[in-house]
């Protein structure tokens, strides 16, 4: 009989939302990093396919729209769940 290898996991992948949901989720994903000692990684994409639709965007610099993509994506949580 073969013997049977215990899972490693080295890597975890939590995509998010930010919804209400994603937070339960969130504590879940962290509580798995820590348990096997692994990597979380945190995703968020942001469609905006359809907000820039039929608009002249300006061509920039890579340098330039990495900085403002890097600092938009910054702010947003801060943002959309700030208690103002």
């Amino acid at each position: 009989m073969a013997r049977k290898e215990s899972t490693k996991i080295q890597k975890i992948l939590f995509p998010t939302d930010f919804s209400g949901a994603s937070i339960h989720a969130a504590a879940y994903a962290l509580l798995l990093a820590r348990t096997y000692k692994a990597r979380l990684y945190v995703l968020h994409v942001v469609d905006t396919s359809e907000e820039a639709s039929g608009f002249y965007l300006p061509h920039l610099s890579y340098e330039k729209l990495d900085k403002e993509l890097m600092e938009s994506a910054a702010d947003m949580p801060t943002k959309r769940y700030s208690r103002s």
